[in-house]
């Protein structure tokens, strides 16, 4: 009897339940599944999503580089203008400088051989009349301020008197008989010709008649009166040729 129980317990078993429980089983093996596959399909659009905005950011990023380099060549355009410009006034100064230079080389050269080519007014017949003439009194004696040639005269005074004799004017003073004429050399000296001292420096103290021979005549000190030395007894400053 417990037998046939236990037969009937097993055999009957409601059928129900136990299909109820195996669609409950596939419901959950299907949702697993659906959540397993959106899971999938999440990571991929994710990566997807991740790939698409790492892809952007790399084109932000050589977008930026190529600004950037864009920026850093027109930076160096510039500077290479600027160093361009700058060479080229530098060059235009040198070259400007370089002109002038040669220029006035060039007009100096060309005063200097103006200068030496000259042709210097000589009438040696009258510069020895004048010398023969100034040699006459020689002994007179020395007056500060005179001009006379006879009873004394200093060293412009002697002079102006003895080139007035021949109709030839000269200023008062030394200083001022040192503008009158033509500038000779000292190598050129003629007789007639005006030689100009100082006492060391540039200024004109004392003026003498050129004689010829390397001596001058000329009106020296109270004490020596008119007299014949050497043309280098003083600092020669110039000469001065008056005749014509």
């Amino acid at each position: 009897m417990a037998s046939l129980i236990m037969f009937w317990s097993v055999a009957f078993e409601p059928v129900g339940e136990t299909t109820e429980l195996k669609t409950n089983s596939q419901k959950m093996v299907a949702s697993t599944n659906y959540v397993d596959l959106d899971v999938s399909y999440g990571l991929v659009a994710i990566k997807a999503l991740s790939g698409i905005e790492t892809e952007k950011d790399a084109k932000e990023m050589t977008e930026d580089k190529k600004e950037e380099n864009k920026k850093s060549e027109e930076t160096k355009d510039k500077d290479n203008t600027s160093d361009t410009k700058k060479k080229t006034v530098t060059k235009k100064k040198t070259t400007t400088k370089a002109k002038t230079a040669t220029t006035k080389t060039v007009t100096k050269k060309k005063k200097s051989s103006a200068n030496t080519n000259v042709k210097l007014p000589s009438n040696k017949e009258l510069g020895k009349q004048i010398v023969s003439y100034a040699k006459q009194f020689v002994g007179n004696p020395y007056k500060r301020g005179g001009t006379s040639l006879t009873k004394g005269a200093d060293c412009s005074g002697f002079t102006m008197s003895v080139f007035k004799h021949f109709g030839i004017k000269l200023p008062r003073g030394g200083g001022s008989q040192a503008k009158v004429g033509v500038k000779v050399p000292f190598s050129k000296l003629e007789p007639g010709d005006l030689v100009f001292y100082s006492n060391g420096g540039t200024k004109i103290t004392h003026v003498a008649i050129y004689i010829g021979g390397g001596k001058i005549v000329h009106a020296r000190t109270p004490k020596e009166g008119i007299g014949i030395n050497s043309v280098n007894i003083m600092t020669k400053v110039t000469a001065r040729r008056v005749v014509k």
